[in-house]
């Protein structure tokens, strides 16, 4: 669905210093018609195709997860991608969506209004969704999303990424799911999932089927690239 089509959900991040445009003048001319509707996969803004991502507002211990998130923002506007997140300006969300920006890509952020209050929402957004609760807010960023991404997190990154994978097991969704699973993070993650396959109450080959698990960045983006039905731009050569 396009940013066009969410009528009053889509806030535009406040400025400040920038006031309304003047009303127009009423007009005679006849109403335009209103453009086809379009692929979930279709040019919008600076990006063609718009990964839900979750990860963490926390920074983690070590170094790497930081810099691990800021090459695969470039890496994500390298392939003509953007992001969709929570909106934080914080932890690897704030790390992640300062790379994407940076690097000249596309970011929209979703936020409770009640997170609001704490400071945290990023200011230099391409455009901020404020909603009034987490559930609204984990149902537009499905909405706008093309593919949904786990990064390194807490329990609220756990929680978003596991009720994705759930719609996609139930076919509520037909939209890629994948896991970064930088420096081993979610390999004690993986191990309990095996173990719940091995007790027998879920199929092992369903939980590989519907959630792609990888330690490199690109090799990760090309699956849910290929299941999203995107084809990125071609790079320059050389």
């Amino acid at each position: 669905m396009t940013d066009a089509e969410l009528g009053t959900r889509a806030v535009p991040v406040p400025r400040g210093d920038q006031a309304g445009p003047p009303t127009a003048p009423a007009s005679t001319a006849p109403a335009p018609v209103p453009p086809a509707p379009v692929s979930a996969v279709a040019a919008r803004g600076t990006a063609a195709m718009r990964i839900c991502v979750f990860c963490g507002a926390l920074p983690g211990r070590r170094p790497v997860y930081g810099e691990s998130v800021e090459l695969l923002g470039r890496e994500l506007v390298a392939r003509g991608m953007g992001i969709v997140y929570g909106g934080a300006s914080i932890g690897l969300m704030g790390r992640l969506a300062d790379a994407v920006l940076a690097a000249g890509g596309e970011v929209i952020g979703v936020m409770p209004r009640y997170l609001m209050a704490f400071e945290v929402a990023h200011s230099g957004l391409t455009r901020l969704h404020i909603v009034d609760g987490v559930h609204e807010r984990k149902a537009l960023m499905a909405e706008l999303a093309d593919a949904f991404l786990g990064l390194p997190g807490g329990i609220g990154t756990l929680e978003e990424l596991f009720e994705v994978w759930t719609w996609r097991q139930q076919n509520l969704h037909t939209s890629p799911c994948g896991l970064l699973n930088l420096e081993g993070f979610y390999d004690g993650l993986l191990a309990f999932l095996d173990h719940v396959a091995d007790e027998g109450f879920v199929a092992g080959s369903h939980v590989r089927d519907t959630l792609t698990v990888h330690r490199e960045a690109g090799a990760l983006l090309d699956v849910l690239a290929a299941g999203a039905g995107y084809v990125p731009p071609a790079r320059p050569s050389g």
